[in-house]
């Protein structure tokens, strides 16, 4: 459980800086190909920001299995039985 819950945060911050700082992303990327001044297109830009936000609803859909699958089934079974 505190696996899966590192695992979410770390989906949150990586989507956080896709989203919100997407060109950090792309220097991180090329940190150990590119040397010296690069410029990025407007596609790249925005790859990098619809990838953030697919990550952030994939997260979230995660979430919502794992309490889910864990709390309402695992109570409806004890109430069951």
């Amino acid at each position: 459980m505190v696996g899966f819950i590192l695992f979410i945060f770390f989906l949150w911050t990586i989507s956080c800086l896709s989203i919100f700082k997407p060109v950090l992303i792309l220097k991180i990327s090329d940190y150990f190909r590119i040397k010296g001044k690069v410029e990025y297109t407007d596609y790249a830009i925005h790859s990098v920001i619809f990838g953030g936000v697919v990550m952030f609803i994939v997260s979230l859909v995660l979430i919502y299995f794992y309490i889910t699958d864990v709390y309402v089934f695992t109570y409806l079974n004890y109430q069951i039985s």
